[in-house]
Formats: structure tokens, sequence, C-alpha cells
């Protein structure tokens, strides 16, 4: 899309490759506006990210979300789960005043790849784990965040893996989804982005990757 990689990007990184992991995911242009200038978005991208209140007080719509990389260095990553992902995330959101309303999580999509050595050792990329992740972080973050919105990814990805005789060709890496898929989620997000904003922030969104 117009506008969605910075000025100087690397030409494999446009169309299709903006979706591509390592070089082209530092290319994303991280502030952009769509609408006329209506709607601003803005990324925020790390490893590990809780939003901020003082920062995003005045955002419309947060989207978050964070994958399988281990929480912080003193949790190995075999470890990573719901339990211990709220333990760093509950102190942090517990002062939330606006944010509840505002945050959209998005949960993990299913993996094409079956995995194998330590990412099976570790369980981090099983669907079956990340089915059970997600449910456990869902209750999680009703329960010590209140947040409201949640974005069903992996059950739609499951279903097309099963149903899309070439599903193998939408990843590049087993793992990770290329264009097409990250356009159904568009559609899949799009219901709980208005919900948010019917909570009472009609207006800017802002786009927040952990």
């Amino acid at each position: 899309a117009a506008g969605s990689l910075i000025a100087n990007h690397f030409p494999e990184c446009e169309h299709r490759g903006q979706y591509s992991e390592k070089v082209c995911r530092s290319q994303i242009n991280g502030r952009n506006s769509v609408c006329g200038g209506a709607v601003k978005v803005q990324l925020f991208y790390n490893i590990w990210e809780v939003p901020q209140e003082d920062e995003l007080h005045s955002q419309d719509v947060v989207l978050w979300s964070f994958g399988m990389h281990p929480v912080n260095p003193h949790f190995p990553p075999d470890k990573v789960g719901a339990e211990t992902s709220m333990r760093f995330v509950a102190p942090q959101c517990r002062g939330w005043k606006t944010l509840p309303s505002k945050v959209v999580w998005l949960s993990l999509h299913a993996g094409y790849r079956t995995p194998t050595g330590f990412e099976a050792f570790a369980h981090r990329n099983a669907n079956s784990w990340r089915r059970a992740f997600t449910e456990r972080m869902q209750s999680r973050l009703r329960e010590e965040c209140g947040v409201r919105e949640f974005v069903d990814f992996l059950e739609p990805t499951a279903k097309a893996i099963l149903q899309v005789p070439s599903a193998h060709e939408l990843t590049y890496d087993g793992q990770h989804w290329g264009a097409e898929i990250n356009l159904a989620k568009l559609l899949i997000v799009w219901p709980h982005l208005l919900a948010a904003a019917d909570a009472g922030h009609d207006g800017a969104a802002v786009g927040r990757i952990g």
C-alpha cells in the first residue's frame, strides 16, 4: 500500500515483501494516515511491550498483541505462557484508567508448519499451545486489566490451513503469514475497532504490536 514503507526502503520489501520478517519489518512506516488524514495510525513495535496510559491516553483505539518471544530476560523461553506473561503485565495494567475500553487484544494466529527441534521441545509454536495460551491470556486480561475486546485470529487461520489447498503458499516460513491472510485479519478486526470506537473513542487509531 502507498505510504506503508519508509521512503528509502529496499525494493524487495514492496508489496508482498513488506509482510516478511527480518530486514523488511524494519522498513515499515511507523506513522501513517488514511481517509484523507481523518484516521492516523502509529506503530509501536517491540518483542515485549505493554501499553502505557501516559503514552496512549490521547489515542482512540489501541491494537495490542505479542507472540511467543520470551517475556523478558528473566524468564526462559520454555516458560512463556499466559500465567508467566501476566506476572509481567498485571502490575503495569492495573493503573489503567481509560485504556481498558480502548484496548483491542489480538490473538496469536495458527502456524502451518509443524514445529521441530527446540521449538517442539519448548512447545512454543504448536497450535495446541497457541490455543491454550490465547484462552488463558484472554481470561487474565479480562480479569486483571479490564480488557473488553478480543480478536480471534487463531481459529480462522487454522480453518484456512485445512480448507485452502494452497495454504502453504500463503506463508513464507510456515509460521508467519503473507499479504492474503493479513488482509483477512483486517476484515476480522474491523468490527472490534468499531466496538472500541462506540465505547466513546472515535477518531484516530493507534496500532501497537508487542
